[in-house]
C-alpha cells in the first residue's frame, strides 16, 4: 500500500513537472512575441529597433528570454525643434512571473551606450554597472476605491559609472535607486497626486571638466507631481499643467557629504515666462565637523574654515536638541535663485523644444 502511494505520488510529480515545462516554454516564446510585437508598433512610429536571436532563460521559476545586442533609436524629431535619441547594450533580459502579468523586469550589465542628438548637437555616453535593473507595471490600483490606472517605474543600478565625452563630465556612485508612481488623476485636479517621484544615490563622486569633486556625495529625494499633465505635446502640456494650478511638491531632499548634512523642503511651480520658481527651507548641520574634513583633505585651508566656523556659529540657531543648526531660506522668484538674501543664479525659461 505505502509502495503504491509513492508510485502514486512520484507520477504526480512528473505529470505536474512535464505540465509546467510545457507551459513554460509557452509563456515563454509569447514573451517573445510580445516583444516582437512593440517592436514592430515602434518602428510603425518610426523607430529603429533591432536585437539578436532571443535565448530562453530563467527555467523553472522565471520566464525569461535574453535578446543578444539590442539597440533602440528614438523617432526622427518634429519639424522645429526636439532632438533624437539611441541606446544600446552587449544583451538585456526580459522576465515576468505569471502570478505577476503586469510586472515585467528588465536586466542587464556591462556598458551600455548613449547617444543624444540636439539642435545640431551630438552627445554621446557609457553607462557601465554591476547590475541594472528596470522594473515596470502597469494597471496598479489607486487608492481606496481600487481604481485601475496607475503605473510604476522602478530603476536600480549597482556601482553605476557614467561618462561623457563632451563637455568632459564623469560620475561614479555605489548604488543609484529611482521609484516613480503615476496616479489616475481627474484633469484640472491640482490637489490630487498624480505621481510620486523617491531617487537615492550613495557614494556620488563626479569630475566635471577634468575636476574631481574628491568627497562622496548621498541624497535622498522625495516628491510629489500635483495635478496631472494634459495629454499631447510637452510643450503645451507643460503650460497647461502649470495654468491649473500643477506644483511640485519637495517632501524631502537630504544631501549628505564630509559630515555635513542638508536637509529641505518645498514647493516647486512655473511662472508665466516659463522659469522655476517656489520657496523651500533648508537645514544644515554638522558644517563644524565638515569644514574639519575638508581641511584635512586639503580642499579648504585652516584659515578659511575657522573664518567660516566664526561666521556660521554666528548665525546659527539652537533646535529643539540643542544642537546648532542653520536655517536657510531658498527661493526662487522672478527669473533669480536666492539663497537667504543673496541672489545666487539666473533661473532661465525651461526649453521645450
Amino acid at each position: 500500500m505505502r509502495r503504491r502511494l509513492i508510485v502514486i505520488v512520484l507520477l504526480a510529480l512528473v505529470v505536474v513537472s512535464g505540465a509546467w515545462t510545457i507551459a513554460w516554454y509557452v509563456a515563454a516564446h509569447r514573451l517573445i512575441d510580445v516583444v516582437d510585437r512593440w517592436a514592430a508598433a515602434r518602428r510603425a512610429e518610426g523607430w529603429q529597433v533591432g536585437h539578436g536571436t532571443p535565448t530562453l532563460a530563467g527555467f523553472p521559476a522565471k520566464i525569461a528570454v535574453e535578446f543578444a545586442d539590442p539597440a533602440i533609436t528614438g523617432p526622427a524629431p518634429r519639424a522645429g525643434g526636439g532632438g533624437s535619441w539611441e541606446w544600446r547594450a552587449p544583451a538585456v533580459r526580459v522576465e515576468f512571473v505569471p502570478w505577476r502579468p503586469h510586472r515585467v523586469v528588465l536586466r542587464n550589465a556591462g556598458t551600455n551606450h548613449l547617444g543624444l542628438t540636439r539642435d545640431a548637437q551630438r552627445y554621446d555616453a557609457t553607462l557601465a554597472t554591476d547590475g541594472a535593473m528596470v522594473r515596470l507595471e502597469f494597471g496598479r490600483q489607486d487608492g481606496p476605491e481600487g481604481g485601475a490606472g496607475g503605473a510604476q517605474y522602478v530603476i536600480e543600478l549597482v556601482r553605476p559609472k557614467l561618462r561623457l565625452a563632451t563637455p568632459p563630465v564623469a560620475a561614479e556612485a555605489t548604488q543609484l535607486a529611482l521609484t516613480a508612481e503615476r496616479h489616475s488623476v481627474a484633469p484640472g485636479d491640482h490637489m490630487a497626486v498624480a505621481a510620486d517621484l523617491d531617487v537615492a544615490v550613495d557614494g556620488l563622486v563626479a569630475e566635471l571638466f577634468d575636476k574631481s569633486s574628491g568627497l562622496p556625495v548621498s541624497a535622498h529625494l522625495r516628491a510629489e507631481l500635483m495635478g496631472a499633465l494634459p495629454p499631447g505635446p510637452i510643450e503645451s502640456a507643460l503650460p497647461a499643467w502649470r495654468d491649473d494650478g500643477g506644483t511640485v511638491e519637495v517632501r524631502r531632499l537630504a544631501l549628505q557629504s564630509s559630515g555635513i548634512t542638508l536637509v529641505t523642503n518645498g514647493t516647486l511651480a512655473l511662472d508665466n515666462q516659463m522659469r522655476p520658481m517656489g520657496a523651500a527651507t533648508a537645514v544644515i548641520r554638522g558644517y563644524d565637523e565638515g569644514l574639519d574634513r575638508l581641511t584635512a583633505a586639503g580642499t579648504v585651508n585652516r584659515r578659511d574654515a575657522q573664518l567660516a566656523k566664526l561666521l556660521l556659529s554666528a548665525i546659527a540657531a539652537p533646535n529643539a536638541e540643542g544642537e546648532r543648526v542653520l536655517n536657510v531660506p531658498i527661493t526662487g522668484q522672478d527669473g533669480w535663485l536666492y539663497v537667504g538674501p543673496v541672489r545666487l543664479t539666473r533661473l532661465d525659461p525651461l526649453k521645450l523644444r
